[in-house]
């Protein structure tokens, strides 16, 4: 009973967050009029404190505990309509590319959070371009034409994520904060979970491509 409690708690905080009102009732967010879609399919939704948070450079704990609560719900929001919340998986995409700056080799507590973050979608979503989906399916609701139009920036989310990866990798300061484990090893626990975090994250991703995704990725390698 503790756990759900929490779990509810913690649902409510970030439908508030995304601007939906929380029901109480299984998962079914209502959502309000700060996170419309509009006639032409553009999403709103990044004026909500959610994609706010996001976007701060002065407030990082404010952008971390923000990408905590949305692993938290991660599974319910790309289950949609299973859990009551159809426009959840509209959310997903916009989210992964929103959080791409927070690979920050200046910031590791934030870049670990963000990997946390890119891993747990990536296990659930196929990186798959599916923009012309449409054009096969004439029964696809509103949601649905906005996610698979949403999928053509998988490959452009897929290169900015190896690049900062790299770019990560390149300008890491890990050496100057080492945290030596025991006399004698030479690596140091930071560095440590920094390999673990990138390693979980690229794996997900590379399993998870598309093979024409995969194909552009592969040449980054």
């Amino acid at each position: 009973m503790k756990h759900h409690t929490q779990l509810l708690s913690v649902t409510e905080s970030i439908a508030s967050s995304l601007g939906y009102q929380y029901t109480n009732v299984g998962l079914p967010w209502h959502h309000s009029s700060v996170g419309s879609q509009t006639s032409g399919g553009e999403s709103q939704m990044q004026d909500t404190p959610m994609y706010a948070n996001l976007e701060t450079l002065t407030e990082p704990h404010k952008l971390t505990a923000a990408m905590q609560c949305v692993v938290a719900v991660a599974r319910p929001m790309v289950q949609g309509k299973t859990n009551g919340y159809k426009e959840g998986p509209t959310h997903v995409i916009p989210l992964l590319l929103a959080t791409l700056p927070g690979i920050d080799p200046n910031d590791i507590r934030k870049c670990f959070v963000t990997l946390q973050f890119i891993s747990t979608f990536a296990t659930m979503i196929p990186f798959v371009d599916s923009s012309t989906a449409s054009e096969n399916w004439k029964d696809l609701t509103e949601e649905e034409e906005i996610i698979c139009l949403a999928t053509a920036d998988f490959e452009d989310f897929v290169l900015q994520f190896m690049d900062r990866c790299f770019i990560l990798i390149e300008n890491s300061s890990l050496e100057a904060t080492r945290l030596e484990q025991e006399e004698g090893d030479k690596r140091s626990k930071i560095e440590n979970m920094a390999e673990c975090a990138l390693s979980s994250s690229c794996t997900a991703l590379l399993v998870q491509t598309s093979p024409d995704i995969f194909k552009v990725k592969r040449t980054l390698i």
